[in-house]
């Protein structure tokens, strides 16, 4: 049995995390560095993200984990 969820629910979360990194990140950054959530949390002090960026990485990390795999 597949532990994945539905491809459309993955998509969605993708897409809305691309149009969140062009949002809020300088293009040079996002088209040279790993931009994975946790990577961006790591380097939040460097970048200078603020408080509600911070809180909308974790945030997303934790909505990530939960689309992707399903209740073991």
């Amino acid at each position: 049995m597949n532990n994945y969820k539905e491809p459309n629910e993955i998509t969605k979360l993708s897409n809305e995390y691309t149009d969140w990194l062009v949002e809020n990140l300088p293009r040079e950054y996002v088209e040279n560095e790993d931009c994975s959530a946790e990577s961006i949390l790591w380097e939040s002090n460097k970048l200078k993200l603020s408080k509600e960026q911070i809180k909308y990485l974790r945030n997303f990390c934790v909505r990530w984990d939960k689309a992707y795999l399903l209740p073991a």
